[in-house]
């Protein structure tokens, strides 16, 4: 009979003392499905960190590293030699000189960061995947995000299809404000540029690392020079060539940045140029009492007097 009683009192008490299990049971398996979340998010942000460093680490073992540039000539100045037919011609100094301007491309950036959020200059010139933004406002507002096609139009709504590939920045402008004059009575249109296409350029000859680039539209040539990492020592630093079509179209004088900030030739490059960094010609080392004593490039033209006013 006491077996009885107390199996029947188990009975009695055992949904009780469940009940008040029951939140802690469910505590506890919440807290068992959050650590395995939890575990799984940690497993899923290693993936993705052993990813990135993969990726990074692709990334850099495709860029050439940067070796420590020596541009000093120690026997600069010296011609001939024991079995040659004239007669050695000894160095005038025993001071090693430089190559001057190499320098400047010591610090140059591995990566190169698009030009954005800069004011654009009236004379951009439009092309495919260039995006175009038109605010109207007066009798109709409305604001449009258009893209210029592969066929160089954009689609303006109500308007149609607009051919603008080619046009400037600045007559791009004035197109559309003709057309919205003539076509949509007392609205006032306002014309801004969003994100701005890539461009593929090739940069070959002496320089660092000579190759295909993809770059912003708004990049010009010392941009692109840059980007390539410099120009090596056996590179001209006064006859850099643009080319456009099989045709030279400019050159740029590297001398002219360097020592007047002159960048009126550094033009603005577009899809397919090239540009050509042909082999470093006549050069003529000074020292003694000038600000910059050094190895310099000389064109054919230029004198001695160009020399004294080149090394200060």
């Amino acid at each position: 009979n006491r077996g009885n009683s107390d199996f029947m009192k188990t009975r009695l008490y055992l949904p009780i003392l469940l009940f008040f299990l029951m939140p802690f049971t469910t505590a506890y398996s919440q807290m068992t499905d959050f650590s395995l979340i939890e575990k799984m998010l940690q497993n899923e942000n290693q993936s993705n960190e052993s990813s990135e460093n993969a990726i990074n680490y692709e990334e850099a073992k495709s860029v050439k590293p940067k070796e420590e540039p020596n541009f000093e000539n120690e026997n600069y100045g010296y011609t001939g030699g024991k079995n040659f037919v004239n007669s050695p011609q000894e160095k005038f100094f025993d001071q090693p000189l430089s190559y001057f301007g190499y320098d400047f491309f010591v610090d140059a950036p591995t990566t190169f960061a698009p030009a954005i959020n800069i004011p654009i200059p009236p004379d951009y010139v439009l092309g495919p995947e260039d995006n175009i933004r038109i605010l109207l406002f007066g009798n109709q507002n409305a604001t449009y995000a258009l893209k210029v096609t592969r066929d160089g139009e954009i689609f303006f709504p109500k308007l149609g299809p607009i051919a603008v590939a080619g046009l400037t920045f600045q007559g791009l402008k004035e197109t559309i404000q003709e057309i919205v004059a003539n076509q949509l009575i007392g609205t006032t249109v306002s014309i801004t540029l969003g994100s701005l296409r890539s461009i593929d350029i090739f940069i070959l000859g002496e320089a660092y690392q000579p190759g295909m680039y993809t770059i912003s539209a708004l990049s010009t040539l010392t941009n692109a020079i840059i980007k390539s990492g410099g120009i090596n020592v056996t590179g001209s630093l006064r006859n850099i060539q643009l080319k456009r079509k099989g045709k030279v179209i400019s050159t740029f004088d590297f001398y002219d940045l360097l020592l007047k900030g002159d960048t009126s030739n550094d033009i603005r490059l577009t899809h397919g140029d090239v540009v050509f960094i042909p082999p470093i010609s006549k050069t003529v080392g000074v020292l003694g009492e000038v600000s910059r004593p050094g190895i310099y490039e000389l064109k054919n033209e230029e004198t001695l007097g160009d020399l004294l006013k080149i090394a200060g």
